[in-house]
């Protein structure tokens, strides 16, 4: 490229990266939507292959600005290097380890779901109440600013200082209810107007990703069901608005839908959303918040975490209302990055966390762990019976996936996916208790 800065270069190169590879993968017999491949490239392109492109050319500075700290050119071109170091071992240890074409899975015998029966409805009783309050209190907290959060501004820790977290998240249920009823009622129209409904609640609290995943769920379901390696291209339509209202909630935090239904007048100039320009916001902003890092450690921390700060699956489960002295954040915390600059919810990505680890060693084992561990489930699932209970589990978990590459820490994993798969187990144990056996339905053999 004649004039072309080294900067520019590495943006075309990342760009030609990310496109060779989707190209080869989806040529693979084992690519399809229900593979992780799909999601990490879903994720890899948008936040490190397409964005850096448009914050480049269109100059990008609202979340520098933000973190008041500037990324040198040197930072930058580490950051693209790692991002893309990170989508080849990805890429490379998901494929050997979960190679096996969908389609065409041992023993791959699909049972019917069961209809409502004793134990759907035992679930219902037993989740519904519980999460639509949660979903309620959330709401009306929303209205009068009374939440319990806090952010510790040193740590970038998330803090509840007066509620209860499971009764704060135990409406993130209802989504995974709600695809559970559109599938076992077969897709009818009428059986998605609970999904409807949780996505304007959970847009009304500002909340985003419980939905998108949600109807991520309920997508690859309807394509499961229909043996389709890749959804129809009306979902693909389909999925134009979803990503539109996605972009608006993330601008207005829920304001302009509480408003529509009388809960909360817009001030005018509220949301810039019609002024921001592609892919600004910080949901997007996973490249900056990775510069920050590299701009940071170990320059100015002068060690790195080496995974420390996933210590925090083990006292995240406790409540604080039983620990008085529960850490807030990771326990054993060697690293206090936003000393240097200012805390606005960043998240890292699987390479930023692997920098903030070991760094380029860290971006290897990080992302080659999360491969792994993704890559193994989806093979086991392919190989084994494929019965209604594993199909749930899998589906509703599988989509996760795209936030916790965009988190890139393993308690992202653990409470996005906890209250996915609790309606499952409920449903299943009781329909187990009841009939003393294994409910997987006839069983009908996939074509192929």
């Amino acid at each position: 490229m004649i004039g072309a800065t080294p900067y520019e270069f590495m943006l075309v190169v990342g760009v030609l990266l990310w496109a060779g590879t989707a190209l080869w993968y989806v040529r693979e017999p084992f690519a399809s939507i229900y593979h992780p491949i799909t999601h990490y490239l879903v994720f890899h392109g948008v936040l490190f292959a397409i964005r850096p492109v448009l914050a480049h050319v269109l100059r990008y500075d609202e979340l520098y600005a933000a973190m008041k700290f500037q990324p040198s050119w040197a930072d930058k071109m580490t950051v693209l290097a790692a991002a893309n170091l990170g989508l080849i071992v990805f890429v490379s240890v998901a494929a050997r380890v979960g190679g096996l074409p969908m389609s065409r899975a041992p023993s791959a015998v699909q049972g019917e779901p069961p209809r409502f029966d004793a134990g759907f409805w035992t679930m219902i009783v037993l989740c519904v109440p519980p999460a639509i309050w949660s979903l309620y209190a959330g709401l009306a907290g929303t209205l009068v600013g009374a939440g319990s959060m806090i952010v510790n501004m040193e740590t970038g820790a998330t803090v509840n200082t007066t509620g209860n977290g499971y009764y704060n998240d135990v409406n993130l249920m209802l989504g995974p209810i709600a695809v559970l009823i559109a599938w076992t009622a077969r897709f009818r129209w009428w059986s998605l107007l609970p999904l409807l409904v949780f996505i304007l609640a959970r847009a009304g609290t500002g909340g985003r990703w419980p939905f998108v995943m949600a109807v991520l769920s309920c997508a690859s379901l309807w394509a499961w069901e229909r043996r389709l390696r890749w959804p129809a291209g009306r979902l693909i339509v389909a999925a134009i608005p979803l990503f539109a209202l996605f972009t608006v909630i993330g601008e207005d935090r829920g304001r302009a839908i509480r408003s529509f239904f009388g809960g909360e007048q817009v001030a005018s100039g509220a949301s810039n959303y019609f002024t921001m320009r592609p892919l600004e916001s910080m949901d997007f902003g996973n490249m900056e918040f990775f510069e920050y890092m590299v701009h940071t450690v170990p320059a100015k921390t002068g060690t790195y975490d080496y995974f420390l700060i996933n210590a925090q699956i083990v006292t995240e489960p406790i409540p604080r209302v039983l620990w008085s002295g529960k850490p807030q954040g990771a326990p054993f915390e060697r690293l206090f990055i936003w000393r240097y600059g200012t805390s606005v919810g960043a998240t890292m990505a699987i390479p930023g966390e692997g920098w903030r680890a070991a760094g380029w060693i860290g971006v290897v084992l990080w992302t080659a762990f999360f491969a792994f561990v993704y890559g193994r489930i989806y093979n086991a699932y392919v190989a084994s019976r494929q019965d209604w209970v594993r199909t749930a589990l899998f589906m509703l978990f599988m989509p996760v996936a795209l936030q916790c590459f965009r988190d890139g820490l393993l308690l992202s994993v653990l409470k996005t996916s906890f209250f996915a798969v609790v309606p499952v187990l409920i449903w299943w144990g009781v329909n187990r208790l009841v009939s003393g056996s294994h409910p997987a339905g006839p069983p009908r053999v996939v074509p192929g």
